[in-house]
């Protein structure tokens, strides 16, 4: 009896603060159509949002590929995450065959800091194209354009 209290309290101890504080999904997909890699996460977070409502939130970087081949330097690269963003440096390494990227990227934060991206590391992506209302090249680059650029960029 006092072990099965004992192995309760430990899972009540251990997972309740695991399940509380919510994990993050993270999900990559590269469109060869595109040349473009859509790294994004899902937070089950319960923050308090804009009226004091508890909500949860996504994120979501498009990297876009300037050149061919599979070694991406900084200038190479467009980044977009609510708006344009500047990238400081780093690179992106595509490995199709192994369905890999390899995520090293610095961005120009506010005030001229540098902010290293939340996505860095290997990952594993699936190859998919986006479908009719998701966010592809064009629509990155003609929202970026018909918008004002002070406004996007840090």
């Amino acid at each position: 009896m006092f072990l099965k209290r004992l192995l309760i309290f430990a899972l009540v101890a251990v997972g309740a603060p695991a399940i509380l504080s919510g994990c993050t999904n993270s999900e990559y997909v590269y469109s060869a159509q595109n040349r473009m890699l859509t790294a994004s996460s899902h937070n089950h977070f319960l923050e308090l949002g804009p009226c004091g409502s508890p909500w949860n939130y996504d994120d979501q970087v498009c990297l876009l590929f300037n050149a061919t081949g599979g070694r991406f330097a900084a200038g190479q690269l467009e980044a977009y995450q609510h708006g344009k963003l500047k990238i400081e440096s780093g690179y992106v390494l595509l490995d199709l065959t192994n369905k890999t990227a390899t995520i090293h990227l610095t961005f120009e934060g506010y005030e001229h800091t540098s902010v290293p991206c939340k996505y860095n590391g290997t990952h594993r992506f699936t190859l998919r194209d986006p479908k009719e209302g998701e966010v592809s090249r064009q629509w990155l680059q003609d929202f970026f354009k018909t918008n004002d650029v002070d406004f996007y960029q840090p």
